[in-house]
């Protein structure tokens, strides 16, 4: 009978992600064995090649557009305004988690260029930008938004703000200093929004 394994593979690559954001794919699996308590024999036993490694260890999962959206149940419970700054919210933690092992992909010598563009998609991205813009129309279509927005813009807005909050830290390697940043940008975008 063989030993039971002490470490699960989820273990192992939450620990070589986090190496390989610190450090980037030049970091030794020596750092990566060390930070997840185990022997490189052990690394290799799991993933055949320090690449194979780094790239299940990087790919980021893909989003659920309902875990970012939420229930309609929320708008009811807290209002539409507190339901976009909820969203906004969500979207910006995930992004915070995708941006970083994105980035680290990207700049790999052995990432295919060609593949970038496609990654939107596989990631569930594109999923979860048209779940926002379907979510804002339903808010204006329940009168809870302006009769006049463009759901569309307003989603894309919405997307591109925490996005882009998400993409200064990542680059910055620092915090957002203010951490309501995604609520506020949210408010500021459903001032836009509310009726009359």
């Amino acid at each position: 009978m063989g030993r039971l394994k002490t470490i699960t593979d989820d273990e192992v690559l939450a620990a070589a992600r986090r190496v390989f954001q610190r450090d980037g794919h030049a970091a030794s699996t020596r750092d990566v064995a060390q930070e997840a308590g185990v022997s490189q024999a052990v690394l290799y036993q799991r993933f055949k090649t320090k690449e194979e490694l780094f790239f299940a260890a990087m790919t980021p999962a893909v989003i659920d557009p309902q875990a970012i959206v939420g229930a309609w149940a929320e708008v009811e419970a807290f209002g539409p305004d507190e339901h976009v700054q909820r969203i906004a919210r969500r979207l910006y933690l995930r992004l915070r988690e995708v941006i970083p092992a994105v980035l680290q992909l990207a700049h790999h010598p052995s990432f295919p260029l060609h593949m970038a563009g496609s990654a939107h998609g596989r990631l569930g991205a594109s999923a979860v930008d048209q779940a926002i813009i379907q979510r804002l129309a339903a808010l204006k279509d329940a009168g809870l938004a302006a009769g006049e927005i463009d759901a569309v813009a307003a989603g894309q807005l919405l997307v591109s703000a925490m996005h882009g909050l998400a993409v200064h830290e990542a680059v910055g390697r620092q915090a957002v200093a203010d951490e309501t940043a995604p609520e506020r940008l949210a408010r500021a975008i459903w001032t836009g929004l509310r009726p009359g």
